[in-house]
């Protein structure tokens, strides 16, 4: 990109290269994040969410690039920019809150890049999972050494993989189109319901009730390991937000309730409703019990 002060140049190839790789690294973000439960609460809040943080992200990086870009100096990083308009103190303090802004998401993104290569390994290679601690540094250390490179080999590695990407994702909207399911548009939740789902979305909440099976791959032989341990077992509930879609009980649960599991609502909590609380500790306590959990530490 040009300089602010320089003559706007023309839209070159390198311009339409950077825009694709940007483009499959949101793409590649969306898979290595959010596979399913992106719209997995619905078309609804989907679509609002959507109009909320698209707007929010598009104007946080557009301004963040005009700041920088602004600068006297061409090349300058965000350090240098800040300080050149701030003062030293004033650019140490920008650039530290800009630090804590990003860390959280580069360390998430290492440990979601280990869990998504070991799982490829497990899965697919049929492979014995290597030591985390190897696994994760050889992985960080390929992400930063590819960093390191420059842009240019940035942009030329991205490239092998963002054509394809974009390629079999066009052919995968395609091949499901027969399969689209437009009664989700008719499906219009009630108020309550959709306000916590989008609260759950953009503040996630302690409810739960099923195993990660990430952590606990097999939650029976956890259990009863504690329990050859002599050890008593408690799990923390937070029952405010009710039961959603992702549950493993909720498709029981919605039946019960006589509720549609395709359309994904989410069953609010209701102590005052008599079959709310029979299905409640029917799908969901009881069988946590009898698989070995001795009482509950109850918050909201």
């Amino acid at each position: 990109m040009a300089n602010a002060h320089d003559t706007p140049q023309n839209w070159g190839k390198f311009d339409t290269l950077w825009m694709l790789n940007l483009f499959g690294t949101a793409v590649g973000a969306g898979i290595l994040f959010l596979p399913i439960t992106a719209g997995g609460a619905g078309i609804w809040p989907m679509i609002i969410i959507t109009l909320l943080v698209g707007p929010m992200t598009s104007l946080a990086h557009w301004g963040l690039a005009r700041f920088v870009l602004a600068s006297a100096h061409p090349g300058s990083d965000i350090t240098e920019v800040a300080e050149e308009f701030f003062g030293r103190r004033a650019g140490i303090a920008i650039t530290l809150l800009y630090f804590l802004a990003i860390c959280p998401i580069l360390l998430i993104y290492g440990v979601s890049l280990t869990n998504t290569v070991e799982s490829f390994m497990v899965h697919q290679l049929r492979m014995s999972a290597p030591p985390r601690i190897l696994l994760s540094g050889v992985c960080v250390g390929v992400y930063v050494g590819i960093i390191l490179v420059g842009e240019k080999a940035v942009l030329a590695f991205n490239e092998k993989l963002t054509y394809p990407l974009c390629v079999i994702l066009l052919g995968l909207s395609l091949y499901l189109i027969p399969r689209w399911n437009l009664a989700a548009f008719r499906h219009l939740p009630d108020a309550g319901s959709l306000f916590a789902t989008l609260y759950d979305r953009v503040m996630p909440g302690w409810t739960g009730y099923s195993w990660n099976t990430d952590l606990f791959p097999d939650p029976q032989a956890f259990l009863d390991e504690l329990k050859a341990k002599n050890l008593k077992i408690t799990l923390n509930l937070h029952p405010s937000a009710g039961v959603r879609f992702y549950e493993d009980s909720y498709k029981p649960f919605c039946e019960f309730m006589g509720i549609d599991p395709e359309t994904k609502e989410q069953i609010m909590f209701d102590i005052t409703d008599e079959k709310f609380v029979e299905g409640y500790f029917r799908f969901l306590h009881h069988p946590m019990e009898d698989s070995g959990v001795d009482f509950w530490w109850i918050d909201w």
